[in-house]
Formats: structure tokens, sequence, C-alpha cells
């Protein structure tokens, strides 16, 4: 969520969730991987929408794989 509320788009988000993802399956392939949610605070209402559509697409690449847990 930081990175979206700094700018980054949900996409260039989603992008560095999947290469850590990556990294950590060269590196430890039996590492499991634990992913919060982005949440919206009063502070950053106005991300809201991109933190659901953040959210979605990492709950989505967590069903494909029995290591992610979101």
């Amino acid at each position: 969520e930081n990175d979206i509320a700094a700018g980054k788009s949900v996409e260039t988000a989603f992008g560095d969730f999947k290469k850590f993802v990556a990294l950590v399956r060269e590196k430890l392939p039996k590492t499991r991987i634990i992913v919060v949610s982005a949440k919206p605070s009063p502070a950053r209402k106005a991300f809201a929408a991109k933190f659901r559509e953040f959210n979605r697409l990492t709950a989505a690449e967590c069903e494909k794989d029995k290591r992610l847990f979101y």
C-alpha cells in the first residue's frame, strides 16, 4: 500500500509483488509467504479503489500457489 500511495500504479506494485515471490522461490523454494492485504486508512481513503484492485490481483495470485497465503 505504501508503494501505491507513493504513486506507483497497481500494475507496477503487483509486478513488484510477483518479482518478490519469484526471488523467494528461487532462493528459498519451500518458503511459505503470508500476504497482508492493503487496507485503506482514513488518511489514504483516496487510494481505496486502487488498494481493492491490488488486493484482488494478489488474492488471485495466491490461489495459484499453495505456499502463498492471503
